[in-house]
């Protein structure tokens, strides 16, 4: 960036963008924060920036989905640690486990949500700061042992962080059971509860049952085996490698 080249923090004045134009504008806007990530390990899918930390996969998502109503001119940065085994995530779509807004790591941090013209000055404010406050906190919890050292961090029933699966599997990849059953207990219950035909989450039905019966009867070798199967088939949909 030259000297004349001002830099998002300097700006006072934001140009709004036509509507027809926020779609091509929040790719591109995106791709910048992606390429300058990418040297830290990142790679882009879709709105998201991932990365394997050993058995975790790091996830900036970058959320420019709008409303119901269609696109509009904010976003949102969610920050996500997911254990590399959470089929849930990562086979079924569901939402993000181990979820901060990025305000909540960076409190001091002004809600700039809105894209403008000025965008590419805003995609590489983000990266600063990305780079500043996030990429320390993913170096904080890089493997799921560092989570269960700082579990406090991390509070179940939590419904916005779902932080259920981050700890229940963490638990299992140790061989730990001081939540993980009773994590399992309470969500096979809501599945009976809100599933009436079990057809529709049979396999996250019966995952977590057999999870019940392995943990009573500590049989932590069809645990594993079953983590690493899932471990496969994650890293290779994602494509992703273990180092």
């Amino acid at each position: 960036m030259t000297s004349n080249q001002k830099i998002w923090e300097e700006l006072t004045v934001y140009r709004l963008l036509p509507k027809d134009q926020l779609k091509p504008v929040y790719k591109d806007f995106t791709k910048i924060i992606a390429q300058n990530l990418s040297h830290f390990g990142f790679k882009l899918q879709g709105r998201k920036l991932i990365k394997l930390s050993n058995d975790l996969i790091h996830i900036i998502h970058l959320d420019t989905r709008g409303s119901w109503t269609g696109i509009n001119d904010s976003y949102e940065i969610e920050i996500a640690i997911v254990p590399v085994c959470d089929i849930e995530v990562f086979i079924k779509n569901y939402e993000l486990t181990g979820s901060k807004n990025i305000y909540q790591i960076i409190p001091k941090l002004k809600n700039y949500h809105r894209i403008t013209q000025e965008y590419v000055l805003l995609a590489d404010f983000i990266t600063r700061k990305l780079i500043e406050h996030i990429l320390p906190y993913f170096d904080m919890y890089d493997t799921t042992k560092a989570i269960l050292e700082n579990r406090d961090q991390f509070e179940l029933g939590n419904i916005v962080e779902r932080n259920e699966n981050l700890i229940l599997y963490s638990e299992l990849l140790n061989h730990e059971d001081k939540q993980a059953s009773k994590i399992v207990k309470f969500v096979l219950e809501r599945l009976d509860r809100i599933y009436r035909d079990k057809s529709k989450v049979e396999e996250i039905y019966t995952s977590l049952s057999n999870y019940s019966l392995w943990l009573k009867s500590k049989d932590w070798y069809k645990i594993d085996n079953d983590l690493q199967n899932k471990r496969e088939v994650i890293l290779k949909k994602l494509k992703l490698s273990a180092s």
